[in-house]
């Protein structure tokens, strides 16, 4: 659960208002998009095994698995001196390091997720 929460945290820091199309450019706009395109199809996964009875102990499991897979807890903290300084509004850009590094987290955990659909 923790893990999970570190990244809808993430997620939440990353996420400003508006849609933007996912891009693979390496820049706060472009891991904007892709963080809530993941995290809207994790919520919308969640409310569909909701939705078919399964319990809260076992999506929570499914959830650590998800982000077990994209090994969200590694890069987290691998990079979080930087993702401090990407408050919304603040003006950093990413490194390279950080992009590379959060598409292949959010590919890994697309494909842990389209796994469990």
């Amino acid at each position: 659960m923790k893990k999970f929460a570190l990244f809808l945290s993430l997620a939440a820091a990353l996420t400003t208002q508006g849609a933007f199309a996912q891009s693979q450019a390496c820049s706060s706009e472009a891991l904007m998009a892709a963080n809530q395109n993941v995290y809207d199809q994790l919520e919308a996964y969640a409310a569909n095994q909701m939705q078919q009875g399964k319990t809260a102990e076992e999506l929570t499991a499914d959830m650590e698995a998800i982000t077990s897979a994209g090994g969200v807890q590694d890069v987290l903290s691998r990079h979080q001196d930087e993702l401090e300084l990407m408050e919304p509004g603040s003006g950093h850009e990413p490194s390279q390091a950080l992009c590379d590094d959060m598409y292949a987290m959010i590919d890994d955990m697309q494909a842990e997720l389209d796994a469990r659909q």
